[in-house]
């Protein structure tokens, strides 16, 4: 009996054991690997229609006014999502700025999509305006870089002055060039912010006079340099592929790509030429997965100094170099367009207030929205 009344024991007691430890297991995987959830707003079409933002599936499904804007007079433009897909910012653009606080109107704005709590960034006034054409969110969407300007009506030409500055989702201005030591040599010049440092540590500005690219720390504790060729691998923007090892760029019309390890350069297409003598490409864009380039192709401009009128996208295959040419269904100027978070499907704006869906594997393009305009894509 006292046998049995100890096995007993030993049998209770081994169970009492193996469900604490259970418990404690699980604990520890709950604190040290938390469940990581997709956005609900991932590959969600973000656009303005009637000066208010409104979203839509990738095929133009489900369409929302999403967020009603209160300000009479304009319009939220330059939309751009976040790449944790949490905030949409845009300018809110006036379309008659002398009847409606210059405090208000031509500045930029953060939407959170979660509880729709809109934050004002930027407090220009007057000759003071944030130019939102040229923002630029970090790899972790903790910070926005914008291009601010301001006439300075001190000097009798009214030059423009342009300057970076660097946001975060709650309002606060962490840092900006003007007023720095910095500043007095590129102040006055026409730069723009192309992309990150993959740290979020760091903007690369673009200077379209001089032809050169900068890499400045955002805590202007370096000075500007001109970035070299190692400094490509680093930077996160639409002609850097995402996983860092190679760049696409235009050159006399075609598409050329760069092994950023060996430098070695490789042409993608034949068939374009230099703007004015035939199909030429630009506006080159890598897809996620960093698979393939895509750029758009056309032929005649509708006017000297107009938009080129698009005849479709291309997509060219980077192992092998197979290119597809998937035209529009109708003739347009194309705005923007960005790649699908799965590399299957790119999305076009144009100029008629069209948004457009181009299909990799099926080569096809439809229109899948009317009286839309400045669309992004959540990641």
């Amino acid at each position: 009996m006292k046998r049995l009344l100890l096995f007993l024991f030993f049998i209770v007691l081994f169970l009492v054991f193996t469900i604490v430890l259970t418990i404690k297991q699980a604990r520890s995987i709950s604190l040290e690997k938390p469940i990581i959830q997709t956005s609900t707003f991932s590959n969600k079409i973000a656009f303005t229609r009637n000066a208010d933002i409104w979203l839509s599936n990738f095929d133009g499904s489900k369409l929302e006014e999403f967020y009603e804007t209160s300000l009479e007079g304009g319009a939220p433009t330059n939309l751009i999502w976040s790449p944790d897909a949490k905030y949409i910012a845009f300018l809110y653009e006036a379309y008659l700025p002398l009847n409606y606080p210059p405090s208000k109107w031509d500045n930029i704005y953060l939407l959170n999509v979660q509880n729709k709590e809109l934050t004002q960034l930027t407090h220009a006034n007057g000759y003071n305006n944030a130019l939102g054409d040229v923002l630029s969110w970090s790899p972790d969407g903790k910070l926005l870089a914008a291009l601010h300007f301001e006439i300075d009506k001190a000097k009798k030409t009214n030059s423009t002055a342009y300057w970076p500055e660097v946001w975060t989702v709650d309002g606060k201005l962490v840092w900006t060039l003007k007023g720095s030591e910095l500043s007095k040599k590129f102040i006055y010049q026409n730069y723009h912010v192309i992309g990150w440092s993959r740290d979020n540590t760091s903007i690369y500005l673009r200077n379209s006079g001089e032809n050169v690219t900068y890499k400045i720390k955002i805590d202007s504790s370096e000075k500007p340099r001109p970035i070299t060729q190692k400094d490509y691998g680093d930077l996160v923007s639409n002609t850097i592929s995402p996983d860092g090892k190679f760049s696409a760029y235009e050159q006399d019309g075609n598409i050329w790509m760069t092994n950023l390890e060996n430098g070695e350069h490789v042409q993608l297409t034949t068939d374009g030429n230099p703007v004015g003598h035939g199909k030429t490409y630009d506006w080159i864009r890598w897809s996620p997965d960093s698979k393939y380039v895509s750029a758009r192709f056309y032929s005649n401009f509708t006017a000297a100094g107009a938009l080129p009128i698009t005849d479709g996208i291309s997509i060219i295959t980077v192992d092998n170099k197979e290119k597809v040419d998937i035209p529009f269904g109708e003739h347009a100027m194309l705005f923007d367009y960005m790649w699908s978070s799965d590399s299957n499907r790119i999305i076009v704006n144009t100029d008629e207030e069209d948004i457009w869906v181009f299909n990799r594997k099926e080569k096809t393009s439809k229109k899948i929205i009317n009286d839309a305009y400045w669309a992004t894509v959540a990641r």
